[in-house]
């Protein structure tokens, strides 16, 4: 024994002393303690159901792989088996609104087939099977590779969730951020959206339509002002013709019934069927036959006069249509670049929306391997389901709040009394 006379448990044996003796008692003292600790110990393990170090381990190890293959069966057959469904579903609409029933219906068949793996969460632990193998070993819950039985469409429209609440956040960050400066931000991202080729390309549009608009009612008005005199003095050329013309009418026949009532008198002095009674009436007919050829001259100048009111008439409407054309086409023109500053702001406010914001967020997710964007990105198009279910949602909410709140303010005389 160390620090003693006796080397070995024999020699202190053979020569004992209070010294060694109690070395002795110390000895068997530890030896008890660890003995018992050892007891202890495999009394605790038997009371776990089935525990063993030798069962645990590759217990532990089938759990996490039937989670992993779960987790890829879900991402690889459950997801492409539910975007299958979703094309079947489309194509049977398709034949339906056709009328091919029979074609729509089968289409309508495979899709909801489809469908099923989709719900599906493929984790071997979540079955019978699984948990009697783990089981064994003692494992229960998450240690043994158990989930929630989630498919990829549970998943989606758990992300989903998370996604929207995450933009909505983001949304209304920026639109606090939008308020201060006067707007600075909001006027910055529509700048941004103009400069853009295809808005520029539009820009450059409208302002050149409205150049050309612009000179054509200059040069409509400039030709109307130029017109003006001669159309005026046209007009006034052929009242002038119509007034000589309606004149001469005037006096022409005046003469032929005064030659015509001389020539009647003087006929009067004749005897019927004499030389002088046949002259005068040949004087009589070529008085009246004078006047209808006077007359026909005349009214040709009439009618010419009427002609020339009649076109310059028009073209002055002309004229006055083509420059209230010109006024209308840049009305037009303003309103067409209203409306496309309009749109301007709205995709700038549309940028800083929630569902903007996810068409952002949701593609950049780390689990994203397919490289998609917020065009074809299938949780980017349930976010924003989402989000706009949601805002629908508050809409209706508050539309029954206000409802509520204009009954509570009405008069005690509208409201219904009770007997």
């Amino acid at each position: 024994l160390k620090g003693t006379s006796s080397p070995n448990l024999s020699a202190a044996l053979s020569n004992p002393s209070v010294s060694t003796i109690g070395h002795l008692l110390n000895y068997l003292l530890i030896l008890g303690l660890l003995f018992g600790t050892f007891k202890i110990s495999s009394m605790a393990a038997n009371k776990i159901g089935g525990f063993s170090m030798a069962a645990m381990v590759p217990g532990l190890g089938v759990a996490g792989l039937g989670r992993f293959a779960g987790f890829v069966g879900k991402n690889t057959v459950g997801r492409a088996a539910g975007s299958l469904s979703r094309r079947a579903g489309a194509a049977g609409e398709e034949h339906d609104a056709k009328g091919r029933w029979i074609k729509g219906a089968l289409y309508g068949g495979l899709a909801k087939q489809l469908a099923k793996p989709e719900k599906r969460d493929f984790n071997m632990m979540n079955t019978k099977f699984g948990k009697d193998i783990t089981g064994i070993a003692g494992l229960k819950g998450g240690w043994a590779g158990e989930t929630k039985g989630k498919g990829i469409e549970g998943d989606d429209k758990a992300a989903a969730e998370m996604y929207a609440k995450r933009s909505e956040k983001a949304a209304e960050v920026l639109k606090k951020d939008m308020e201060k400066d006067g707007g600075a931000m909001l006027k910055e991202a529509a700048r941004s959206i103009a400069d853009l080729p295809e808005n520029k390309e539009k820009a450059k549009n409208i302002r050149a339509q409205k150049e050309v608009a612009e000179k054509l009612l200059k040069e409509s008005k400039e030709g109307r002002a130029e017109n003006k005199a001669n159309y005026e003095a046209a007009l006034k050329n052929a009242e002038t013709s119509k007034n000589a013309a309606e004149t001469a009418i005037k006096r022409s026949e005046e003469n032929m019934k005064t030659v015509v009532s001389q020539l009647e008198r003087d006929k009067e002095y004749t005897h019927e069927g004499s030389e002088s009674r046949r002259e005068n009436e040949s004087q009589i007919a070529a008085a009246r036959a004078e006047h209808d050829g006077n007359q026909n001259s005349q009214n040709e100048k009439i009618n010419a006069a009427k002609a020339t009111v009649t076109r310059i008439q028009s073209l002055q409407k002309a004229e006055v249509d083509a420059e209230e054309g010109h006024k209308k086409t840049l009305t037009d023109i303003a309103k067409q670049n209203e409306e496309f500053e309009k749109k301007i702001q709205a995709e700038a406010l549309s940028s800083m929306s929630a569902e903007k914001i996810a068409g952002k967020l949701v593609p950049a997710r780390l689990t994203n391997i397919f490289r998609k964007d917020e065009t074809n990105d299938r949780l980017t198009a349930l976010t924003r389901k989402h989000i706009k279910e949601t805002g629908e949602e508050k809409a209706i909410k508050n539309l029954i709040k206000k409802q509520q709140d204009e009954a509570g303010k009405k008069p005690e005389a509208e409201k219904p009394t009770g007997r």
